[in-house]
């Protein structure tokens, strides 16, 4: 210690008179403790002691803020952290009752942490835990049944105010999938860096490393990483049954009743609230939110600290699977054409010198004005092609029958002998027809970068043809191809194991199945093995969609919604949820925002910033509003 005053005292030399700050081993010293610090260790030691004392006296009379910013003058920052976070804990579920029974714990696993944001080290709590999903409370006897012990895991900086810091619910799509996705490699503090569409071919050529993550959500809330029933180790609390939420509504029920008593237990009634949901989960986060906002306040407690209760602030719809009309088109040729052109030489592509979303949009005007309704004159003229032809053939029939009646080989039916005679490719559309459309069909060949494409491939928007060579191809992202592992699926595997690892290492929770295996580097780490990444299917009927999320903004105009998108996701694509949202008329109310990427646009290093950008604008312009309900 003496060798460290020496140290700092010699640093302290070298600093400038005027100088404010003083940067001193990677931490930055305020000028009450590089005072103490010129002082000697004794006057160090009694500077802090002094200030623990005042904050011990400022916390028992309730001024926990002060006591805390006492510390930080300081340099005590984890000590005036620890002001407000619960003591490390760690949860070995052998030692709780089983889940699915009412005897559930609520009590979570806790490890506090820090890491540094926006330039600043900033501590935070990590639980993992079980909380009940209560029903809606019965009017007459005012009980609430307990349906399910859904499994979460969560990230909160407890030394911020309550009622001003926001709190946001995740949700994967499948349906049946945890939270792996967005928790692992999206907005965690903590995420396994894929790099797609740049993954090497080779499945073990890939190092999927663990960083701390750059681009988390902390900094704008608190986060709360959901598994909806049978999956990760939530479950039906008997006498349900996992399979009484496998549709839906009843999946959307237990979302809202999870939200209400999270904030319950956790004093968050007044906290702005967010729902984000990826894929399938953004129809399930869609009809949850008209629930909740037609719920109101009726299920909430009152808050402690007297603030009104905040229902909820916004909802994000990340490569939403949505119910509603789109448009009688093929939504998918904008992506496909996007992908076309990845895969064009530089030299040769039809984008030239215009951006990613000033070519986006250039093919957006293609679509519309002018492949859309070329596509439709083609396919009446191919009709009416097709149906001259099957009446000439139906006149030869007649012709025939009438010569050779019962003769062998011919139909007796016209109907049946037009349907086993007429061949589509026999059918010959009108030379002015096709000479009219020459131009639109040039144009498709020269987007798609192949200028061999016939009047078949406009006509069924046949517009991909340049893909490379490889054991599998990308749905998920159109640019990926790899030689020994699925391009679709090699996830789930690679985040469930990052979650499983995660859970004793950073979150201290300790299911009833830890193992020591290997991870993908060959280290040795505790592993909680039975959690579950996929659980059961959700039927689609009800599915949420835009006409929930009209609803939601009926109850509340002020409610915050936006959608992301990746230009080369093919399972969900973004020309379909803006045509969605077109006919809604919510296009102009709910902002579309597409970024270089597939289905999970932050696989992708170079979107991670444009879409943490985005996201700090939605959280700033929406600091939630009171319940008027």
């Amino acid at each position: 210690m003496i060798f460290r005053v020496f140290f700092l005292l010699a640093l302290l030399g070298l600093a400038a008179c005027n100088d404010s700050k003083v940067e001193v081993a990677d931490r930055t010293f305020p000028e009450s403790v590089q005072e103490s610090v010129k002082l000697g260790e004794p006057a160090l030691t009694d500077k802090l002691e002094s200030a623990r004392k005042e904050a011990v006296e400022l916390k028992a009379k309730g001024k926990l803020f002060d006591a805390a910013d006492r510390l930080r003058t300081v340099g005590l920052d984890e000590e005036a952290y620890a002001i407000f976070a619960p003591a490390d804990y760690k949860f070995l579920a052998k030692d709780h009752p089983d889940p699915s029974t009412p005897q559930v714990s609520e009590t979570p696993s806790v490890m506090r942490h820090s890491m540094v944001l926006n330039g600043k080290k900033t501590w935070f709590t990590a639980k993992a835990g079980h909380l009940i999903a209560y029903g809606q409370k019965d009017q007459l006897t005012g009980k609430k049944d307990a349906k399910a012990a859904i499994f979460y895991m969560s990230y909160t900086r407890d030394d911020l105010p309550r009622e001003n810091r926001p709190v946001t619910f995740f949700f994967n799509g499948g349906p049946g999938y945890a939270s792996i996705f967005l928790h692992m490699a999206a907005y965690g503090p903590k995420r396994i860096v894929i790099n797609a569409p740049y993954m090497a071919r080779k499945l073990a050529d890939n190092p999927f490393k663990l960083i701390d993550n750059e681009e988390t959500l902390l900094d704008n809330s608190d986060l709360v990483f959901v598994d909806p029933v049978s999956e990760g180790f939530s479950t039906a609390i008997a006498p349900h049954r996992n399979h009484h939420f496998s549709n839906a509504t009843t999946d959307a029920e237990i979302v809202r009743d999870f939200v209400t008593s999270y904030s319950n237990k956790n004093n968050r009634q007044s906290s702005p609230k967010y729902l984000l949901g990826e894929s399938w989960g953004s129809a399930r986060v869609s009809l949850a939110a008209s629930m909740l906002e037609e719920a109101g306040t009726s299920n909430y407690d009152p808050d402690p600290s007297g603030q009104p209760v905040k229902v909820l602030s916004g909802v994000v719809l990340q490569s939403p699977y949505l119910s509603g009309d789109s448009c009688a088109c093929n939504t998918g040729l904008p992506t496909l054409a996007m992908a076309a052109e990845y895969f064009q030489k530089p030299e040769t592509s039809w984008r030239g010198a215009r951006t990613l979303d000033q070519y986006a949009d250039y093919i957006r005007q293609f679509a519309m004005q002018r492949y859309f309704p070329a596509l439709e004159t083609y396919n009446a003229a191919f009709t009416a092609a097709t149906a001259a032809k099957e009446a000439i053939l139906v006149e030869a029939k007649n012709e025939i029958s009438a010569k050779f009646k019962g003769g062998m080989g011919v139909s007796v039916e016209g109907e049946a002998f037009s349907a086993e005679t007429t061949d589509d490719d026999d059918v010959q559309v009108e030379p002015a027809t096709l000479a009219k459309l020459e131009p639109i069909l040039q144009e498709f060949r020269n987007i798609a970068g192949n200028h061999s494409l016939s009047w078949d491939d406009f006509a069924s928007g046949n517009i991909l043809t340049n893909r490379p060579a490889a054991k599998s191809l990308g749905d998920y992202d159109a640019r990926m191809a790899a030689d020994d592992y699925q391009t679709d699926w090699f996830d789930d595997t690679i985040l469930g194991n990052g979650v499983k690892d995660l859970l004793p290492a950073f979150l201290n929770y300790y299911s009833s199945d830890v193992k020591t295996v290997k991870d993908w580097h060959g280290n040795d780490v505790l592993r909680n093995d039975d959690y579950a990444v996929t659980g059961q299917d959700v039927s689609a009927d009800g599915l949420g969609g835009v006409a929930d999320l009209t609803l939601a903004l009926a109850f509340d105009p002020r409610l915050k919604i936006m959608a992301l998108h990746g230009y080369y996701d093919t399972v969900t694509t973004f020309f379909e949820t803006e045509k969605q949202l077109q006919q809604a008329g919510l296009d102009k109310r709910i902002p579309v925002h597409v970024f270089d990427g597939g289905h999970m646009t932050y696989y992708v290093e170079a979107s991670r910033k444009p879409v943490k950008k985005v996201f700090d604008e939605f959280y700033r312009n929406t600091p939630g509003t009171p319940a008027t309900n």
